[in-house]
């Protein structure tokens, strides 16, 4: 099955308390907490889910698919955070920007081993 993927990027969770940071990484990926969007959904035909007001309530929100995101553990080290499902109404991804990558054959296992250290 072919699938779309993506990347997501949202402000650092520091640039919630101080309000001029929000903007200092919008759209730079190496300031931003980010993560890989692999969906089964055309969103690439219907980027509705972009223009979604930022306090959209639960019962509003889309399976849009599985997340990849890159998160720092208590030792300093990336470790992978896979949210399934995955919806833009989750309270850390109210503020986002997307950029589409292209598609992928590959299923959920083979991308959770080959993003995983041995």
């Amino acid at each position: 099955m072919t699938r779309s993927v993506w990347l997501f990027a949202r402000p650092l969770s520091w640039a919630d308390f101080i309000i001029a940071l929000q903007w200092v990484s919008d759209g730079k990926y190496p300031l931003c907490h980010w993560g890989v969007l692999v969906t089964h959904l055309d969103i690439t035909a219907n980027d509705e889910f972009m223009r979604r007001p930022p306090d959209i309530s639960a019962t509003e929100a889309v399976d849009l698919g599985i997340m990849y995101e890159l998160r720092r553990n208590d030792i300093n080290q990336n470790t992978i955070n896979i949210i399934r499902p995955f919806s833009t109404a989750s309270a850390e991804w109210r503020l986002f920007s997307a950029k589409y990558i292209g598609t992928t054959e590959m299923a959920h296992e083979e991308i959770e081993v080959e993003g995983t250290f041995s």
